[in-house]
């Protein structure tokens, strides 16, 4: 890793009680139109480390000021 830059990581957590995941997904496409990441880089749907909770995630690499 880079020296220059430090780890910035956003996870998104819903309800799996649905079994959907258009709650996050909405989200992603909200943060997208506001020019926060491409949809491509967050990554797949995911179990959250807490038990009935779903998540994706984004790393990035921001450099120090």
């Amino acid at each position: 890793m880079d020296t220059n830059a430090i780890v910035a990581l956003s996870i998104l957590t819903t309800s799996m009680e649905d079994g959907s995941s258009s709650g996050i997904t909405n989200i992603i496409h909200s943060l997208y139109a506001h020019h926060f990441a491409q949809i491509s880089e967050w990554s797949p749907l995911t179990s959250a480390p807490v038990p009935g909770k779903l998540m994706r995630m984004l790393i990035r690499y921001v450099p120090r000021q």
